[in-house]
């Protein structure tokens, strides 16, 4: 089992203003935060907040970006998928007006995914994880062990 800790953005721009104002360089909290979760922040990023730092702008929070805004309606779209699991991106891409693509890429966003022709909620649960069958071991006591012998019973 791993020792890492999942760190959220909040938690890494607080670290990353804390070492800031004990006079580490940006690199070297990078490097920090990385110890306690893997490719947790670049040096790049941790870079830009340091800028942001010494330009005395101490807010810890996204800054809002310029861009056209979205107008998917992600709630129209998670009403067609659980309405009708079996629809196609293709036919509810026709339905809403936009391109197949973006269906996909809004589907995942809302956490569903499609397998075998039907729309799923894209995390797994507990039985989900549980592993299949995975040593010869469990071949054996399962009773299929003979389909992976030979005809002179050598396996």
């Amino acid at each position: 089992m791993s020792d890492e800790i999942s760190l959220s953005k909040p938690m890494i721009r607080a670290v990353l203003f804390y070492d800031f104002k004990l006079g580490i360089n940006a690199a070297e909290s990078s490097r920090r935060i990385c110890t306690i979760g893997e490719e947790t922040i670049s040096v790049r990023c941790a870079q830009d907040w340091f800028q942001r730092f010494r330009s005395d702008d101490f807010c810890l929070e996204d800054r809002s970006r310029s861009g056209r805004p979205s107008d998917f309606d992600d709630d129209r779209l998670r009403q067609f998928v659980e309405s009708d699991s079996h629809l196609t991106s293709r036919e509810i891409s026709a339905l809403m007006g936009v391109t197949q693509p973006t269906i996909i890429a809004r589907v995942h966003a809302i956490g569903k995914m499609s397998k075998l022709d039907q729309w799923v909620p894209h995390k797994l649960s507990d039985f989900d994880r549980k592993p299949g069958c995975s040593s010869q071991s469990q071949l054996n006591a399962t009773g299929i062990a003979f389909m992976f012998s030979s005809k002179d019973g050598k396996k």
